[in-house]
């Protein structure tokens, strides 16, 4: 029988007794991890104690400056190997109750996330057809639904927390309140027409705004996830391979990128504005919305245009991959540069990269928490509105994806980004790897899924197809009057390739 034991002496002035020492012992049999035994022989005073007196150390040795990131970093790493049950739902022993308290009061972000904090929350609709009453769906849907929810936030209990920046830290942090937090779940009624609401038509967005639920920001707080079901299933279980990674210690910071993201939060209506409040991007009055789609065959056949355009300019094959995000995004990119008549000059477009597994080392792909940061490309409108404008877009494209082998996390210059002007800058919202049409409730796949927020952000998404054939979707939102012009152009633009 193997133990390990660690004794602490303190040093202290009792008011009753003068100085007087204190010694705590950590003691461990050897055991491997998610022992049942770590569960029955953990010592919150003891952790405790470890923790302050490791934190001393590092602070009288090098890190005084930034401690608490030294702290936040190793308390996540000591959660993942003594006790990696608690991340995996051993949240009920009491024996955890502390360390829970411990671990998820202040959860702090990686500076890929900083990134993100104000800029407003990515909304969806997903329109499923059931075949259940009203009552019905109340009285025995809905409590399930509830009860599935409950037992997920279990593993994803960041959801629960509310994003807030304290005066005395300097960036925000996710907080955690045992017994107030919750996701906010609103059950509201409509009488209006499903089948034109998740049509592929064109639709006023101020259609679909009443079936979003409420996400109140304010300077102070944020939530992180709120849900709404609006009437006109089984539980689920995660397997093992789904269950979420948290450590976020892995995730290293190449250039202090994260202080300089917070440094621009805090300079804006500055100094020092400490504002969670979501930036309000007030889109036009007479915004449309509409969904488009390229099929399989659809895309092959762009491809082929693009590669012989490329041979005939280039004298040879492209020498790197064409995926079917590079096409789609290339050709809505050119379409929505002719719609909306751009004249000469350069025009941008933004779309997010996952870094988990462009990092060193790479993350898992289980990784929970936010890994995505932001690139532009640059263009000039009279080379994607010519005849070879969508080969022009797909080279821009392939280039910036090759460039991410040399660094996917790279800074984000804010400067360059709001001097842009707006009508010229493109970006992309969602992605077809997140399979939006795989969710089902027990009803089948959704008759439609609509990504909202685009009305604000000005981006066109991409998703998967409801079909599974390998085809794409492509949500736009456009101003009333170019609605007819991209329309023609989309559908004009296939018969050519």
């Amino acid at each position: 029988m193997y133990y390990r034991e660690i004794w602490f002496t303190n040093l202290g002035l009792h008011i009753w007794a003068g100085f007087g020492k204190r010694v705590t012992t950590a003691a461990r049999r050897w055991v491997g991890n998610n022992s049942p035994e770590i569960t029955s022989g953990f010592d919150q005073e003891a952790t405790a104690s470890v923790v302050a007196r490791l934190a001393i150390h590092e602070a009288e040795r090098d890190l005084a400056h930034d401690v608490i990131r030294w702290l936040d970093k190793m308390l996540k790493s000591f959660a993942s190997k003594f006790g990696s049950g608690i991340f995996s739902g051993l949240w009920s022993p009491e024996k955890f109750f502390g360390l829970r308290e411990f671990l998820w009061k202040y959860l702090p972000g990686n500076f890929l996330w900083v990134l993100w904090v104000r800029f407003p929350p990515v909304l969806r609709i997903f329109f499923f057809e059931t075949s259940h009453a009203t009552t019905t769906f109340l009285d025995t849907v809905l409590p399930k639904l509830k009860h599935s929810l409950s037992l997920t936030l279990q593993h994803y209990l960041v959801l629960a927390e509310n994003l807030t920046w304290p005066p005395d830290s300097y960036k925000s942090i996710i907080q955690y309140v045992e017994g107030d937090d919750a996701v906010s779940l609103t059950i509201a009624q409509s009488g209006a027409d499903f089948y034109h609401l998740s049509s592929y038509s064109f639709r006023e967005v101020k259609e679909i705004h009443h079936f979003l639920p409420q996400f109140l920001s304010s300077d102070t707080q944020a939530p992180l996830m709120t849900l709404q079901i609006t009437l006109r299933g089984e539980d689920s279980i995660l397997t093992p391979g789904e269950t979420p990674f948290h450590d976020r210690s892995l995730i290293k910071d190449p250039g202090d990128h994260e202080r300089t993201y917070v440094n621009f939060l805090l300079d804006l209506n500055g100094p020092n504005n400490k504002s969670l409040l979501i930036w309000d991007l007030k889109p036009p009055t007479d915004i449309m919305l509409g969904t488009f789609q390229l099929t399989r065959a659809n895309i092959e056949n762009i491809k082929k245009r693009v590669k012989t355009q490329w041979q005939e300019k280039q004298k040879q094959e492209p020498a790197i991959h064409v995926s079917s995000f590079t096409i789609t995004s290339a050709y809505v990119w050119v379409c929505l540069v002719k719609a909306k008549q751009i004249s000469t000059g350069k025009v941008h477009l933004g779309f997010s990269v996952d870094c988990r597994a462009r990092l060193e080392p790479p993350i898992p792909s289980t990784y929970f928490g936010n890994c995505v940061t932001s690139h532009l490309v640059d263009e000039d409108s009279n080379d994607l509105i010519g005849e070879d404008g969508v080969t022009t877009a797909v080279k821009a494209i392939c280039e910036a994806i090759e460039g991410l082998k040399d660094g996917a996390v790279k800074k984000v210059q804010f400067s360059k980004m709001l001097s842009i002007d707006r009508n010229r800058l493109f970006s992309i919202g969602g992605s077809p790897r997140f399979e939006l049409y795989n969710t089902d409730f027990g009803w089948g796949r959704p008759r439609k899924v609509e990504m909202t927020s685009m009305d604000k952000s000005g981006a066109f998404s991409l998703s998967d197809c409801r079909d599974g054939n390998g085809g794409l979707e492509i949500g736009i939102v456009l101003k009333k009057h170019e609605t007819e012009a991209f329309t023609s152009l989309f559908a004009s633009g296939l018969e050519v390739h």
